[in-house]
């Protein structure tokens, strides 16, 4: 409900299933396309949906294991080419992964609440990408 105009999109320890948000919404959302978003029907001046552009960064954290199997199942099967979850593959193909491989110190100053702030930071802790 409070997308439109975030300038970045924080989700803290998100599923990457079509449990809270079908697939089809959330691939159309992770490169940068249009997509519609309800709107709470008891609020005044509210009614249907609206279009989401927005161009926000996507940062989610999610549990390592979480992220294995839906790699798994979106990696296309070396006999048959075709991946075991189509709806996996077409979400993995819309992701940039970082995984941490190295714990990070808490820092001793306040960290600035900018995205450019926040890419640099996990840039420069990420091991491992795919």
């Amino acid at each position: 409900m409070d997308l439109p105009g975030k300038k970045v999109v924080f989700l803290d320890d998100w599923r990457f299933d079509g449990s809270v948000v079908p697939f089809a919404t959330q691939c159309l959302w992770y490169d940068g396309s249009a997509f519609p978003i309800a709107q709470p029907q008891n609020q005044p001046g509210k009614l249907g949906h609206i279009l989401y552009r927005g161009t926000a960064p996507i940062f989610a954290t999610t549990k390592s294991d979480d992220m294995q199997h839906l790699v798994a199942a979106g990696t296309p099967n070396p006999h048959s080419g075709v991946p075991l979850d189509a709806n996996a593959s077409m979400v993995l193909r819309r992701l940039k992964l970082y995984f941490f491989t190295i714990p990070m110190a808490k820092p001793t100053h306040a960290v600035p609440y900018c995205a450019r702030c926040f890419a640099g930071l996990i840039r420069e802790y990420c091991v491992n990408t795919l």
